[in-house]
């Protein structure tokens, strides 16, 4: 698979993020369309650069957000972060020193790192999210309408209360 591209799938549901992540993709797929048109050597070492900048300022409003919601989790998704910036870092080094990093590792590289991360970690932000706001409507009173067998489970409940019964008397 020589093309990348955003889909519904990888959103989380947080727009900031999300629009992060399609910038992510497009600078994923630009590497990868290089590669499928013989050009990745000659442009391997900039997309790198601009992948690992880009990158970084996202882990930082990712990070950010992460504190600012209160995300359980925010440690151990700190630590796949570091971990990711520290293997970008590696693939770069090794540019400069002029290693020979094979275009085929370094493309699935990319891949397995952005797509995996983002349907792994960065997902479970956004079903916390979900969950966080549903508990506060529910705190609020503004739970959902309920499905015609709650209606009906409510209505038996009232018609069997004493109260109902010395109304019909």
């Amino acid at each position: 698979m020589s093309h990348l591209e955003w889909d519904e799938s990888l959103c989380i549901g947080v727009y900031a993020i999300d629009k992060q992540h399609m910038k992510l993709v497009e600078l994923v797929d630009e590497f990868l369309e290089a590669v499928a048109r013989g050009r990745g050597d000659d442009i391997t070492e900039e997309i790198i650069a601009r992948l690992r900048e880009y990158t970084v300022r996202h882990f930082h409003d990712e990070e950010s957000y992460m504190e600012e919601i209160h995300y359980p989790a925010r440690g151990e998704h700190h630590a796949a972060h570091r971990e990711l910036a520290r293997s970008v870092k590696l693939f770069q080094r090794d540019l400069y020193k002029r290693r020979d990093v094979s275009v085929d590792v370094l493309r699935h590289f990319l891949k397995k790192w952005l797509i995996s991360h983002i349907l792994d970690c960065d997902m479970k932000i956004g079903e916390w999210v979900r969950k966080e706001e549903e508990k506060k409507k529910i705190k609020a009173g503004e739970k959902e309408v309920p499905t015609q067998a709650e209606q009906q489970a409510e209505n038996e409940a009232l018609s069997e209360s004493p109260e109902a019964e010395e109304d019909e008397s």
